[in-house]
């Protein structure tokens, strides 16, 4: 629908960069608004990451948004002037990603970012390349100062992050119970509010979706059966053609963009929620213009 709001004949070429980078910059600043509400930059207590949330989720669905919108200030930087000033932005949405204290979103963002400034540098300009060298050379000497100086308070505030490590948290159990009920129903699958424990007012009555296996595979597996599997794939294939089609910077960095929500994807929920739903929609949509 709002595809259709926009003449794209009169728009400026970038505008889904804009678009995105306007969501990125939006979330960076709920995100520091969210850690203040939770006493974040306050508290002189151990702080806890499930403090971390907003009105539509918790700190990981925060992060795994944040993650879908690093590359997009890099697409800019390449293609715009000032490209610093672009390249800062992607480095600031990567922070709040650490700041949301989302163990996925921390790995997977750093990732993306590298790759995005990989490609970055592989196109851009050598004198380009130097400022932003100069630039990210500055930041990691400045947070690894600040580690330094603050070591004490950082690790305080990151403590239960700390304290979870590589603890999985409960997925491999809920991994297997999603397993379980593929091969109980394995052609159409149970649904997605009929799952085994993952039912509809089982954890609250109020929840408009119900907890879910934090993988899309096992997810689609346990509520869409073998069908639903094969009807996802069908659809991973033709969006690959889209974005590898004549592929370009734009094609490339939406199909970064993508990549990320299904890399993260396969460690929580990202997929079937409605905020990371309409962004990846509204890619895809830009990557066919």
């Amino acid at each position: 629908y709002f595809y259709y709001t926009v003449d794209f004949k009169k728009v400026e070429k970038d505008y889904f960069g804009w678009l995105f980078l306007s969501i990125g910059i939006l979330l960076f600043f709920e995100t520091i608004v969210m850690l203040y509400q939770a006493d974040f930059f306050t508290t002189t207590g151990v702080f806890t990451r499930d403090n971390i949330f907003t009105g539509w989720g918790i700190n990981n669905n925060v992060a795994g948004m944040l993650v879908m919108l690093i590359p997009i200030p890099i697409y800019l930087a390449l293609e715009r002037k000032n490209s610093i000033l672009y390249i800062l932005i992607g480095n600031l949405l990567y922070l709040a990603t650490i700041l949301t204290q989302s163990r996925a979103g921390m790995l997977i963002g750093g990732i993306i970012l590298i790759v995005s400034l990989i490609y970055y540098f592989i196109k851009q300009e050598r004198k380009e390349k130097i400022k932003v060298i100069i630039l990210e050379s500055l930041c990691f000497f400045i947070a690894v100062l600040f580690f330094i100086i603050k070591f004490t308070e950082v690790k305080r505030l990151f403590s239960s992050i700390i304290a979870a490590g590589f603890n999985d948290s409960g997925r491999f159990e809920i991994y297997k119970i999603g397993l379980k009920q593929f091969l109980e129903y394995p052609i159409f699958g149970r649904g997605f509010y009929s799952t085994g424990l993952f039912q509809w007012g089982v954890n609250s009555e109020t929840n408009f979706l119900p907890p879910r296996y934090h993988n899309t595979i096992i997810q689609l597996l346990a509520s869409c059966g073998s069908l639903g599997l094969l009807g996802y794939l069908f659809h991973r294939i033709q969006s690959a053609k889209i974005i590898l089609f004549k592929l370009n910077n734009e094609r490339f960095f939406i199909g970064i963009s993508i990549l990320s929500l299904l890399i993260i994807s396969l460690l929580d929920c990202h997929f079937f929620n409605i905020g990371p739903g309409f962004i990846y929609g509204a890619l895809l949509l830009f990557a066919e213009i």
